[in-house]
């Protein structure tokens, strides 16, 4: 089991081991793109150390609020801009991943 990871390994591109934000951070990296030297911690050591400290009910009571809050805020948001151009994450990265390609 490996808590740190340095961005340049090809298990860093993993979002379920390290979670999306190192991963997208390691696969523009990947693709060519300038981006800091740096590590980031397993999903496994947060989970450990969220074991640790006895904090696993918290850290499910903090995930459903999370979750709840979101879609307080997007629906306020679809009332407030309705002419806005709502882009799904999918369709993003497509559009990025293509624009990649073809450099």
């Amino acid at each position: 089991m490996k808590f740190i990871i340095p961005l340049s390994a090809p298990e860093a591109s993993d979002a379920n081991c390290v979670g999306p934000k190192a991963a997208n951070l390691a696969a523009l990296g990947r693709a060519g793109l300038p981006i800091p030297d740096g590590f980031c911690l397993s999903a496994d050591a947060y989970r450990m150390q969220i074991a640790a400290l006895g904090l696993e009910q918290a850290a499910v009571g903090g995930k459903l609020d999370t979750r709840r809050y979101t879609k307080r805020q997007l629906t306020w948001f679809r009332h407030q801009m309705p002419g806005w151009i709502w882009v799904t994450p999918g369709a993003a990265e497509a559009t990025i991943m293509a624009a990649l390609a073809a450099k």
